[in-house]
């Protein structure tokens, strides 16, 4: 289980797309939960198509925080841990709490 800062009352589980350019990432995130180091402004552009996103950094009050939050988008941020998931893995986000939860199966 990863522990970060939640923003929304909502939870939402599906394959996990760790993202490194926000760019060149657009059109492949599709019902993904994207994994980011830290927000960037460029983070809005996957807004459109993401079901949740886990940033390593951040607060309760970061930008992405605010924007997911106002856009409705399930979000955990401040989760450091999630420096150890990688793409393909399945992971449930509990908004409510600030959990990310790995499926192992």
């Amino acid at each position: 289980m990863i522990k970060g800062w939640a923003n929304f009352d909502f939870h939402v589980s599906g394959e996990i797309m760790r993202v490194s350019d926000v760019v060149k990432s657009q059109g492949k995130c599709y019902n993904k939960i994207v994994v980011v180091k830290y927000a960037s402004s460029e983070c809005v552009l996957l807004f459109r198509e993401v079901a949740g996103i886990i940033s390593e950094n951040g607060g309760r009050l970061c930008h992405l925080a605010i924007l997911s939050t106002e856009m409705g988008i399930p979000c955990v941020v401040g989760a450091s841990e999630a420096k150890y998931l990688v793409t393909g893995q399945t992971v449930a986000i509990d908004a409510i709490d600030g959990e990310a939860i790995i499926n192992e199966s």
